[in-house]
């Protein structure tokens, strides 16, 4: 569910990923790695919480961890939000000087 809600956002980002890599070199690296990451992260929680259902596991702390990374937590201590709004920062930061200097 989170992924899907921001799957054009992801698909942009890592579509451009290569192209930004040529232009700026490899500072760039470090939020697509981050970015990449995360997304696989979601991903695998998501197989793994979907494996939780279908086993009937008991409501373990795995199981709600799980379940956080999958559908967010709404708060402010959302670690997968925090870590995909760090990874996209980073690159802002990398490439406002350019994209505002129009270099």
């Amino acid at each position: 569910e989170r992924y899907e809600k921001h799957r054009e956002f992801f698909a942009t980002f890592q579509a451009k990923r290569y192209r930004a890599k040529a232009l700026f070199g490899d500072a760039l690296e470090g939020p697509y790695s981050e970015l990449s990451n995360t997304i696989v992260d979601i991903l695998f929680a998501a197989q793994d919480r979907l494996d939780d259902i279908l086993h009937r596991s008991a409501d373990t702390d795995e199981s709600k961890r799980l379940r956080r990374i999958v559908y967010g937590s709404g708060s402010k201590k959302d670690e997968i939000a925090k870590r995909v709004d760090e990874a996209v920062l980073k690159a802002e930061n990398l490439l406002r000087p350019v994209i505002v200097s129009g270099k």
